[in-house]
């Protein structure tokens, strides 16, 4: 009688094991299409709204004429046009990022040219020599 006992507590044991394997199976089932679903949205934000200030930031580091307003006409530009090629579907995800960041330099940088140019760039601009060097000092 007793082995009989032991057997059936081994039965429940194995029918709440399979119970909770087939609960854990489900919620994979169901949580990993969601969970691919959140990485692409997430792509694609990243690309349409962090793309303009990557670009505002490469254009402020390459260019002298770049200016404080162009730079934000260029980042809500590229915010602007990119939503819109989103909205429309015209690309693939992946290349909001590289569209934004084009867009913001092209259009920030055309438009720094409708803005007084900055007085000083002392230390902003990657082409610029570091303080107390001499470019054109014989021997460099």
């Amino acid at each position: 009688m007793r082995d009989h006992y032991f057997a059936l507590d081994e039965l429940e044991a194995r029918v709440a094991q399979a119970r909770a394997e087939l609960v854990v199976a489900d919620i994979h089932a169901v949580d990993l299409p969601v969970l691919f679903s959140l990485f692409g949205v997430s792509i694609e934000l990243a690309g349409v709204l962090g793309g303009g200030f990557a670009g505002a930031y490469t254009l402020g580091m390459f260019t002298r004429r770049a200016n404080w307003q162009g730079v934000a006409i260029g980042v809500a530009v590229s915010i602007v046009l990119t939503t819109l090629s989103w909205r429309m579907k015209l690309v693939h995800a992946y290349f909001y990022l590289a569209i934004s960041i084009c867009l913001c330099i092209v259009f920030g940088y055309l438009a720094s040219w409708f803005f007084p140019a900055p007085q000083s760039l002392e230390g902003l601009a990657i082409a610029q020599s570091p303080r107390g060097s001499n470019p054109s000092a014989p021997g460099k």
